[in-house]
């Protein structure tokens, strides 16, 4: 396969993946109508489950991917490191998508704002895994594999629950201040209707009497 093949293919990939992934979801791009139908025994399956499964098949395409890039790769130095930091960094985008059909649903703001705090997260979690990794096995005294699990484990958890957390945030102030606006403005309204079905009794002269005046005529 030649190098200008490659983006066709990819292009291919995704958009068999997407197509996958909306189907999977509900048919919408929306809904996450699979969580709530799949259940085990009755119960409904953690949401973790759902971003195992989700980061399972984006590792495939990373795969697929970095197979691709070793093929194509042409320069005589650090071609594995090449090919894997390449295909990772591709891989995110795909793990967007999945994520968004797959686990959390609809993302908070634009689609570049949410692509990029996931670029965030996937980058400090590569920090933090090499980090781990030289600590477990300088320090520690763990082996190779020992720390390669280890080191997967926490980082699958830390990349949930801060994705998580960053997908979607509610509670902004824009949505404080519709809130806050619709409240008031009904309030008013209300207020300004209440008022307007009370008739102020009048004088002989036409002078318009408040309550207390009319009760200390009477």
């Amino acid at each position: 396969m030649g190098i200008m093949g490659f983006p066709c293919s990819l292009g291919f990939i995704a958009g068999k993946a997407r197509g996958f992934l909306i189907t999977m979801a509900g048919g919408t791009g929306n809904g996450l109508s699979h969580q709530e139908n799949v259940r085990c025994c009755g119960y409904k399956i953690h949401n973790y489950f759902w971003f195992m499964l989700s980061g399972a098949l984006c590792d495939c395409c990373q795969a697929l991917i970095d197979y691709v890039l070793y093929q194509v790769y042409w320069l005589p130095y650090e071609r594995e490191t090449m090919c894997w930091g390449i295909s990772y960094s591709l891989s995110i985008m795909i793990r967007h998508v999945s994520h968004r059909y797959i686990v959390f649903g609809e993302y908070d703001g634009t689609y570049c704002s949410s692509l990029c705090r996931t670029y965030a997260t996937y980058s400090s979690s590569i920090v933090l895994s090499m980090l781990t990794n030289h600590l477990v096995v300088n320090y520690f005294g763990f082996s190779h594999r020992d720390a390669w699990i280890l080191t997967m484990l926490w980082i699958g958890v830390y990349n949930y629950f801060m994705l998580k957390k960053n997908w979607r945030r509610e509670g902004t102030s824009a949505d404080k201040d519709k809130v806050s606006s619709s409240t008031s403005g009904s309030g008013s309204g209300e207020g300004d209707h209440l008022l307007g079905d009370i008739e102020m009794p009048s004088d002989k002269s036409g002078d318009v009497r408040s309550p207390r005046q009319v009760a200390q005529h009477t």
